[in-house]
């Protein structure tokens, strides 16, 4: 869907593909793209440090912003029409992404697409519903923290979190 998203209008000359180390090393979007539309030029940047910035909460301003640029150079330098943010952290970061790279190139948040065309499907085969679930969350880790970053991601209230340990 992200790559869906990247050519709606018209066939992109350029598009920048950001990711973790293992999204980038597979070419899952390269691969993808090139294959829509084999004129397309795709340029790929793992750019690890984004996460730990987003789950510090440090979605804008000077440090973040030079983070971007470090990574991001090349694009700047190529320059890229679409980024695709191959990773669920990266749309947390839009707005630093925006201001460093310019109203020019137009942002794909993957996650987003990928939402939008489960809902459409889900509609067309008429199983969406207004019916609310229940969400139980469990880590194994420190609930204070994933609650702090949940935050960042989710809309409204969570439900409590519950700290469990696994047995083998």
């Amino acid at each position: 869907p992200g790559i869906a998203a990247a050519f709606q209008d018209e066939a992109p000359r350029s598009i920048g593909v950001i990711g973790t180390n293992a999204t980038i090393q597979s070419h899952v979007y390269r691969n993808k793209i090139e294959r829509k539309n084999p004129r397309t030029r795709v340029l790929e940047i793992a750019c690890p440090l984004f996460v730990p910035l987003v789950e510090e909460g440090w979605l804008e301003g000077e440090i973040t912003e030079a983070v971007i640029r470090k990574y991001l150079a090349p694009l700047q330098r190529a320059p890229v029409e679409r980024l695709i943010l191959g990773c669920t952290h990266y749309p947390l970061l839009k707005g630093a992404l925006q201001k460093v790279l310019g109203s020019s190139v137009r942002l794909i948040d993957s996650a987003e697409e990928v939402a939008e065309t489960l809902r459409q499907v889900l509609a067309q085969k008429s199983l969406l519903s207004d019916a609310k679930g229940a969400t139980k969350i469990y880590v194994t880790d420190l609930p204070q923290k994933f609650e702090e970053i949940a935050h960042r991601f989710l809309a409204g209230d969570l439900p409590a979190v519950e700290n469990i340990q696994l047995t083998v």
